[in-house]
């Protein structure tokens, strides 16, 4: 219930920046009157997206046939207020290259969510208890980021700040929508054509394969966008790091993909038990698409540094078509193991 409500959150959390976030860490020069303007931005986006999903409930329970998507989709609309306060002094934070700070904070957060969501379950909340770890985890990094910033927000909004910052953000918002249908339309178009437990098991085995990655690429993700801003004058060292980096990346990546295609299936019977070995096959063909994926996904580094998210857009859409149609292949079939083999060839291509 928890992965068809993350769909719908991770798509409308597109809108709670607008990219607005990025666009303060590459912008050459950035004012606190930049900084004010984006935060009430996000502030005031993040209002309206917790009122757009709170009043989406019922529509989104009946897509899915699932009743108690009801009262979990309204208990977990106020999210995007959290997220649009902590967006404009995390953004300023990795400007000034402060990583240390954000891990603390990173940590903090998923321990004391973690902890929350134990001592729920336990008590016997049920899925109740995801829901309470994703809205703690988001609170923590809205206070702490503000109390880290060293940063304070006042009564100051400029649309002509946000006008300055437009011409990154509004193609990198262009990119970031068409690249979420072609990351999400597999978790969409399964739980609704597919089913529930179809669903299950694959969203399952996609987040088996994307962990190493988003250990990995999502931790130096900030950093190297970050760094290869400070930069972007220098291309040729950019070049430089950016290979050497990748380089990295794969030596890393790909034996645990490797490792996760050969072991699948002692690995789900041991860890997740018997009832989950239906997806095994998937989580062998989702390994092969993580070492895809590992290769392709630091490019974004380099069409955000550069400040070029117009041709990072024109590529998204690109992209966008050919997975969504090998999805929908995949579901003729009627089967989790071809979505994620026409998936696979998708990414291939």
């Amino acid at each position: 219930s928890i992965g068809m409500i993350l769909v719908v959150t991770s798509f409308l959390g597109l809108f709670a920046d607008a990219g607005f976030g990025s666009a303060l860490i590459q912008h050459s020069h950035i004012s606190d009157r930049h900084l004010q303007s984006v935060f009430w931005f996000n502030v005031a986006s993040g209002l309206f997206l917790s009122a757009v999903m709170f009043a989406s409930a019922p529509f989104l329970a009946g897509f899915y046939q699932e009743p108690v998507l009801l009262s979990l989709t309204r208990g977990l609309s106020p999210v995007f207020v959290l997220i649009g306060v902590g967006l404009a002094p995390a953004a300023l934070m990795l400007r000034r290259l402060q990583f240390q700070t954000l891990a603390r904070i990173s940590l903090v957060a998923t321990l004391a969510s973690g902890v929350v969501a134990v001592a729920m379950a336990s008590l016997g909340a049920g899925v109740w208890s995801l829901a309470a770890q994703y809205m703690v985890s988001y609170l923590i990094i809205a206070v702490l980021s503000l109390a880290s910033s060293g940063w304070r927000p006042r009564c100051r909004f400029s649309w002509t700040s946000l006008k300055d910052l437009w011409d990154f953000t509004g193609n990198l918002l262009g990119f970031n929508f068409v690249n979420y249908w072609a990351r999400n339309a597999d978790n969409m178009l399964i739980g609704r054509f597919l089913g529930a437990a179809a669903l299950g098991y694959y969203s399952r085995a996609y987040g088996l394969m994307l962990m190493p990655i988003t250990q990995i690429i999502s931790v130096v993700s900030n950093v190297m966008f970050a760094a290869l801003s400070t930069i972007k004058e220098d291309q040729a060292r950019v070049k430089s790091i950016f290979l050497r980096a990748l380089g990295v990346i794969s030596f890393l990546v790909f034996p645990l993909m490797a490792g996760l295609f050969v072991v699948a299936q002692p690995f789900v019977l041991v860890v997740f038990g018997e009832k989950w070995s239906a997806m095994i096959p998937t989580l062998r063909i989702l390994a092969l698409v993580g070492a895809i994926q590992a290769t392709v996904n630091p490019a974004g580094w380099l069409y955000l540094s550069q400040g070029r998210t117009n041709l990072m857009l024109r590529w998204g859409v690109a992209r966008t078509a050919v997975v969504v149609s090998a999805i929908v292949i995949g579901l003729v079939v009627g089967s989790i193991e071809m979505v994620a083999l026409c998936y696979a060839v998708a990414n291939l291509l």
